[in-house]
């Protein structure tokens, strides 16, 4: 997969995140029927319409937009139908208007949101009928499927071009309000494609050269993002930057345990872990802990890959330097990313792989696991390919003493629609 060129101002502000939390208990979440939630911050508080979902109809829903060949509409239907599956019952207003309001205004704004979504859409198709295809295998893909992955491959690089165009326009003052909603709109689904591929298209991290890989990738987005806040706001920024929540958070079990081991490593080993470095790395972990805690909240992860667009995480200073706090950061996030289904192939995509590479440089150069917490992690999330099977399992989970292991099987992931059905379409 080509790799994204992302332009960095010379001048970004490096931010430290320092988060104190007290450890009393919130008050219980908000409440809503089945379907019925207010959205707010993607539109004025004054003129702010109630949502009410009672699903929809892909054609009602892009027609306007068409006319569609038999296959590109059955591609809006596979995005309908996993953005359905995994959202239908969030209780995050703004995502959900812009989940089921807002993208098909998006898709008819501009053709970089129809290759964003095209690109998407066809892997998700591929992912779930013919996994090997992503990984480079084409023994025994139809001719239907490997003209659905030229073009998915085809949209996805036309994504990153306009994309970087959109940049450019954006470097020299000329971009439009609108083109900054869409730029942010389509970064958004290049990483949903990129963080679900595999590490020899883009590894988690590149540690010979510490550039070409996701943290990068990470980094470029998020000055991209701050670049178009300084230009122009627009609600969509909202979306993937604003904190709304303003109540304490507890500490959950998983991060409880890994912030006891940091101090513990400090007061043993002074010279890896010096105080001013724990202090901001337990910081870290508290600020991933609030945003796994408000998934929960919200019956939806958009707050858990929140912490990818808004932090400028200098932890991955410490992630190239081979920290092992600011490794073992990393591969807690990687666990979370595989148990909430961030990939197109559950045994090769580039959170394992980092996973595997830890426990591999752990061995190596201590014998064993350097935290008691991870070998259990490893064992659940790599070895017996754990999912969660939904948000509330997030407030207890604890690898340490799960008893109820759910394997990962194709089943649970969120279907995709009629595959089959999708490629006969194209063939």
């Amino acid at each position: 997969m080509p790799r994204a060129k992302v332009r960095r101002c010379g001048n970004c502000k490096r931010l430290k995140i320092k988060c104190v939390y007290p450890d009393d208990e919130p008050p219980p979440p908000a409440t809503y029927g089945p379907h019925e939630y207010e959205s707010s911050a993607l539109t004025s508080k004054q003129n702010s319409p109630t949502f009410i979902f009672t699903g929809f109809d892909t054609r009602q829903r892009f027609g306007s937009f068409g006319p569609f060949t038999p296959f590109e509409e059955r591609l809006l239907e596979t995005l309908d139908r996993t953005t359905l599956a995994y959202y239908a019952n969030s209780r995050d207003p703004a995502h959900l208007y812009a989940v089921f309001e807002m993208v098909p205004e998006l898709f008819g704004m501009s053709e970089l949101m129809k290759r964003s979504m095209y690109a998407y859409s066809s892997m998700l198709l591929i992912a779930e009928s013919h996994p090997k295809l992503l990984l480079g295998d084409s023994s025994d893909a139809t001719e239907g499927v490997l003209q659905l992955h030229r073009f998915g491959f085809a949209n996805y690089n036309l994504q990153v071009s306009q994309i970087s165009l959109l940049m450019t326009r954006l470097s020299s003052g000329e971009i439009t309000n609108q083109e900054v909603t869409i730029l942010i709109a389509a970064t958004m689904f290049l990483m949903s494609i990129v963080g679900s591929g595999t590490s020899e298209q883009m590894p988690l991290v590149n540690f010979t050269t510490g550039k070409g890989d996701f943290l990068t990738l990470l980094r470029g987005v998020r000055e991209t993002h701050r670049m178009a806040q300084a230009y122009a706001y627009v609600p969509m920024f909202d979306l993937y930057h604003k904190d709304t929540y303003t109540h304490p958070v507890p500490m959950l079990p998983l991060f409880r345990q890994y912030n006891e081991l940091y101090i513990h490593h400090m007061q043993i080993d002074e010279f890896e872990f010096d105080a001013e470095q724990v202090e901001f790395m337990t910081g870290v972990l508290k600020l991933i802990n609030r945003s796994v805690y408000l998934s929960a909240h919200d019956n939806d992860d958009l707050e858990f890959f929140r912490v990818f667009a808004r932090g400028e995480p200098d932890w991955f200073d410490l992630v190239y330097d081979l920290n092992m706090m600011g490794l073992n950061c990393l591969f807690i996030m990687a666990a979370y990313c595989l148990g909430f289904n961030y990939y197109f192939v559950r045994h090769d995509n580039m959170w394992i792989s980092y996973m595997r590479w830890y426990k591999t440089y752990c061995f190596a150069q201590y014998g064993g696991w350097y935290f008691t917490s991870d070998e259990p992690l490893y064992s659940l999330m790599v070895d017996k390919h754990y999912v969660f099977a939904d948000m509330d399992q997030l407030v207890a989970f604890d690898p340490v003493h799960l008893d109820m292991v759910t394997p990962y099987r194709p089943g649970n992931a969120p279907a995709a629609g009629n595959c089959s059905a999708a490629i006969d379409a194209f063939s």
